[in-house]
């Protein structure tokens, strides 16, 4: 079965050396905030040293009572991805909440109003809104207008209508949308999210990266009722701590499936020919009749640029980028946490830790299990170094060396919340992702998973994707996919006595 690694966790009591090729892991970007006269703080939450976001998001933040008002933007962003197969970073230019890779995270409380000032910076010149827009956008009917957006609270329990979550809602661009959303003062404490949902350019915006975590932060105690009553509502959030009270550290993973690509620079038909290792593969190939060409389904590159005049890596072309089923399998393309591709977080041995996973792509089934990692003898450790080069299929054989999932091997996944919603109690996952090994979690793009983990001993591990069983996976249209294909899938390592982020 192949795997993927999507993030490396090092655990050690005393720290690792340093390596220049490792990436580090870091939460979402975190918004500005300006206090105001009303305002506290939520201290429910350890954040983790050293694991800020470097990107300044073009939003800020302000609370004044039970009001949050957020101030944010949809901007084209400019950052780097890195691309394992290449090993470099490939520069760019995508769509965003805020500027960067993925968008800041929000957090609110149960009763918040939350305000958001939606300013849609795109620009007004977009050929997909166009009544008819160019052939080589290989648009389909209802398809289009990618510059057009607006913002969705994925899995909130709210109303839908006028200017609160509206899916139905069209910001224009250069324009700017007064959101407001009534949270209810009963609302569960969470993990949930935000995206583009406008109908007929929503997987194009999220696939860009127009996304970003929103957490609901609860502050009601569990209190033991009387005989006879009913318990009062508690948050999960007030009973996660050590004996000593103090919280649990929590670290958010936002897991997207970026489907970038690179066009030969062409004034005329900007996004038509999209460079991969085999060729050119553009509208008419796409449409031509019999065998599809080879660059059909190769890996897609970003070659240098003195070889080649060609784009930053871009979300442009529908036809070419998005509408295949089984795109995700040949595109080459990673699964990134949090915007970086293979991380590697460090954590301490024996320390609980509540990790919020978020499936925020739209591309395939994550399936996560945490596994320990060895080094094979005689051989050099590719997880230490985070030096695992190669598309995912060229990768897999180190990764069956250094992160065999066993019985003896996985690191349970103790799961307190599916889809924001507490569980009723805790309960170890054991989905099965081979003949006698369990332990999956199991995430559908938009599903959402928090668990509690521990690393008991110093050493490495991986925080793999694996393949998922067909009963588990999204669906991939009539031509399904190629058994080789459903293995390419994203893992990440974990070391036990300081977590390194594994990579995606």
């Amino acid at each position: 079965m192949l795997k993927s690694l999507v993030v490396t966790v090092a655990i050690s009591a005393c720290g690792l050396q340093a390596q220049s090729q490792i990436r580090a892991f870091t939460q979402p970007p975190a918004l500005k905030e300006a206090p105001q006269p009303g305002a506290r703080s939520l201290l429910l939450m350890a954040v983790a040293p050293g694991t800020a976001s470097a990107c300044d998001p073009q939003a800020n933040i302000s609370t004044d009572g039970n009001i949050v008002h957020v101030n944010l933007d949809i901007v084209r962003a400019h950052f780097t991805i890195f691309n394992p197969a290449t090993g470099i970073d490939d520069p760019v230019e995508m769509r965003s909440y805020g500027g960067c890779a993925t968008g800041p995270t929000i957090e609110v409380d149960p009763g918040t109003v939350l305000r958001v000032d939606l300013n849609n910076k795109l620009s007004v010149d977009d050929p997909t809104c166009l009544a008819n827009p160019p052939a080589y956008l290989h648009l389909y009917p209802g398809v289009g207008c990618f510059n057009t957006a607006n913002l969705h609270t994925h899995g909130l329990h709210v109303s839908p209508a006028g200017n609160s979550d509206n899916v139905l809602l069209n910001i224009a661009p250069q324009t700017t949308f007064p959101y407001e959303i009534n949270i209810p003062y009963d609302h569960p404490a969470g993990t949930f999210w935000y995206h583009a949902h406008r109908h007929g350019s929503t997987a194009m915006e999220v696939a860009s990266g127009e996304s970003g975590v929103l957490i609901v932060r609860g502050e009601r105690e569990y209190k033991q009722p009387l005989p006879g009553q009913k318990p009062e509502q508690a948050d999960i959030d007030t009973i996660l701590h050590g004996a000593d009270k103090a919280p649990f550290t929590e670290q958010i993973f936002g897991f997207q499936q970026i489907p970038y690509a690179c066009f030969l620079a062409d004034a005329k038909e900007p996004w038509a020919k999209l460079i991969t290792s085999k060729g050119i593969y553009d509208y008419a190939a796409s449409q031509a009749p019999g065998t599809p060409p080879p660059s059909a389904t190769a890996p897609w590159i970003c070659p240098a640029a003195s070889q080649v005049a060609h784009s930053p890596g871009v979300m442009e072309n529908f036809g070419l980028q998005l509408f295949s089923a089984s795109i995700w399998d040949t595109n080459g393309r990673f699964t990134s946490v949090n915007g970086v591709v293979q991380p590697t977080v460090t954590i301490k041995a024996g320390e609980i830790q509540r990790w919020r996973f978020i499936h925020e792509g739209i591309h395939d089934t994550i399936n996560l299990q945490i596994v320990k990692s060895s080094k094979p003898i005689g051989g050099p450790d590719f997880v230490a170094t985070s030096a695992l080069k190669g598309n995912r299929l060229e990768q897999a054989a180190e990764v069956r060396k250094e992160c065999n999932a066993t019985e003896s091997t996985l690191v349970p996944q103790f799961q307190i919340a599916a889809d924001g919603l507490t569980l009723a109690k805790v309960h170890a996952l054991e989905g099965e992702s081979a003949p006698g090994v369990e332990g999956s979690n199991y995430l559908q793009p938009g599903y959402r998973s928090d668990i509690l983990v521990v690393f008991p001993s110093d050493g490495y591990y991986c925080l793999l994707d694996q393949q998922a069983p067909l009963s588990q996976r999204v669906s991939t249209g009539p031509t399904g996919l190629t058994a080789e294909a459903q293995g390419h899938r994203s893992r990440s390592c974990s070391r036990t006595s300081m977590c390194r982020a594994a990579r995606w």
